[in-house]
């Protein structure tokens, strides 16, 4: 795929390379769904189904405007309705809104509208069944409202931004706690309810803050990714990798391109949104984007699954940031006693997995290994060396002990369907700290 079809048609290039400009995630776990959604399949769009629910279903909203559905509504995933939740409900189809496949199998793009849903799939994607209850929601409001101060009060660099998850709704259906099937991992707060929780969470395509000036919007496991082609089921073997494509562009050298318009700016935002929002991302290559220019100059670094954002309390608390309460405390990092299987206690465990782990295992790692086979001069311990000395200046602002000496990966499995413990494995020498 060539950047430049970005200039033709932006929203079509954006699903393309969304969808097919992508090597998958490094745990070799599917995303995709049945072949009706599946983000790599060779489908254009499907509808997904807007569902009347009975009237004495409670419903309820998340966030402080309306999400646009029609009163006693839910989205649902064409694979979902034949869900028994559902129809032990007795739901019924009053129309249907046509989406595109993201390489997300539950989240979907409503190029009309300009905005993502993230459904309820109840069945494994990755590592886990997806899950869309109340908890969730309000976890993706209050991180989005977190960062969203962030950005409006310009304390920020100057190249932050996010999507924002503000906005859904979730339908409160009645369950039998007694019959519930227990492979769908049923949320606790759920079984004890006797009400399973079925949400939507709206994403907005725009990144905030929002410009007036014309920007494309690329998915950083694009930058390095190889082109999928579904008619052959193979990749192609002419692409260029779109972060080389755009290297081409400009007049620096490869390192300081790399360093000063991509990986600094990646890197700041993380620290942005950790030390000045008490947010922790799950910044790996599905998670992160950029924006680019008209001229293929990159210009923004873009967060988006803020539901997958965790807030850290203890942190919150140290560097006094105004937030006072919580409604959930679902995705909430606190210092807690160290588990006896680990080597760490968890609050520590999860600053590494997502740092060293997360952002550079997922993104600046392979996409390093990636250049160096293009460019093979390329000076790979001149940037790690860099990069440790850039982020040496955001963790001397974090609580000591914030990051452990070492850090952590994890066996490539799935737990919840193996049932075996989540044990983290420990190395030396952080990469990029």
């Amino acid at each position: 795929m060539k950047i430049e079809e970005y200039e033709r048609d932006s929203i079509a290039a954006y699903i393309k390379a969304e969808r097919y400009v992508n090597d998958g995630s490094p745990s070799r776990f599917s995303q995709n769904t049945t072949k009706i959604g599946a983000p790599t399949s060779a489908i254009g769009g499907f509808d997904v189904v807007l569902a009347e629910l009975p009237k004495d279903i409670f419903c309820r909203d998340v966030g402080d405007e309306q999400c646009g559905l029609p009163k006693g509504t839910m989205l649902i995933h064409p694979d979902m309705m034949d869900n028994p939740i559902l129809r032990d409900v007795g739901i019924k189809q009053c129309g249907k809104e046509f989406v595109y496949p993201t390489a997300s199998g539950r989240t979907v793009f409503d190029a009309d509208d300009k905005r993502f849903y993230k459904l309820a799939y109840l069945n494994y994607l990755g590592r886990i069944i997806r899950h869309m209850e109340y908890n969730r929601l309000m976890s993706a409001k209050e991180a989005t409202d977190l960062l969203v101060r962030v950005a409006t009060d310009n304390r920020a660099n100057k190249r932050f931004s996010l999507l924002k998850e503000d906005c859904g709704r979730v339908a409160f259906l009645p369950i039998d706690p007694k019959t519930v099937d227990p492979s769908l991992k049923i949320p606790q707060q759920c079984i004890d309810s006797g009400l399973y929780e079925w949400g939507v969470l709206f994403r907005e395509f725009n990144p905030y803050p929002y410009v007036k000036e014309k920007e494309y919007l690329v998915p950083f496991f694009s930058l390095f990714g190889g082109e999928y082609k579904p008619e052959t089921n193979e990749f192609s073997k002419d692409h260029e990798i779109f972060i080389s494509q755009i290297f081409k562009k400009q007049s620096k050298s490869l390192e300081r391109f790399l360093l000063d318009e991509l990986l600094f700016p990646l890197y700041n935002t993380y620290f942005d949104c950790l030390l000045l929002g008490g947010v922790e991302l799950e910044a790996h290559a599905q998670n992160m984007l950029v924006t680019l220019n008209k001229d293929y100059q990159i210009k923004r670094i873009v967060c988006r699954d803020l539901e997958s954002a965790g807030r850290d309390m203890d942190l919150i608390k140290y560097l006094n940031i105004d937030y006072a309460t919580t409604i959930t405390d679902y995705k909430c990092n606190y210092r807690k006693p160290k588990d006896p299987d680990q080597k760490y206690d968890k609050y520590t465990i999860t600053h590494s997995f997502m740092f060293d782990f997360k952002l550079g295992e997922y993104i600046v790692t392979p996409m390093l290994e990636k250049l160096k086979q293009i460019y093979p001069s390329m000076n790979i311990a001149q940037i790690t060396e860099e990069l440790k000395d850039f982020n040496r200046q955001f963790i001397k602002l974090l609580p000591l002990g914030f990051f452990p000496p070492d850090w952590c990966h994890y066996e490539n499995i799935n737990f919840e369907e193996t049932g075996k413990p989540r044990v983290y494995i420990w190395q030396d020498n952080p990469k990029y700290r």
